[in-house]
C-alpha cells in the first residue's frame, strides 16, 4: 500500500476508535443521569442568591439554546438541498461573520 493509503486507514482507525470511546463515555454519563437522584440533581442546580440575577441566567441560556435550535434547523435545510446548497451556506455564513 501507498503512505497515503496506510495514513487514511489510519486515520480512519483513529476515527472509530475515538468514536467508541466518546460513546462509552456518554453512555455512563447517561447512565449516572437516569440513576441520580432528586437530591443530587438539585445539587447541580446553580446557586443564586439574587433571584434578579437567576432570572437574567436563565434568560440568557433559553436564548442560546434557542439559537442553537435555529441553527441545527438550518443546517438540516441546507442539508435536504444537497451538497452545494449547503456549502453555499457555509460560506455564506463565513461571510456573516466578517461583517
Amino acid at each position: 500500500m501507498s503512505d497515503s493509503t496506510d495514513l487514511r486507514k489510519s486515520l480512519r482507525d483513529l476515527a472509530a476508535a475515538s468514536s467508541r470511546h466518546t460513546d462509552e463515555i456518554l453512555e455512563e454519563e447517561l447512565q449516572a443521569l437516569l440513576t441520580a437522584s432528586p437530591e443530587q440533581l438539585e445539587a447541580l442546580r446553580p446557586r443564586v442568591n439574587d433571584e434578579e440575577t437567576y432570572n437574567r441566567l436563565i434568560a440568557v441560556v433559553e436564548e442560546a439554546t434557542r439559537q442553537n435550535e435555529q441553527s441545527a434547523q438550518l443546517k438540516a435545510l441546507l442539508m435536504k438541498g444537497g451538497s452545494k446548497l449547503f456549502n453555499i451556506g457555509k460560506t455564506a455564513g463565513k461571510l456573516l461573520k466578517v461583517v
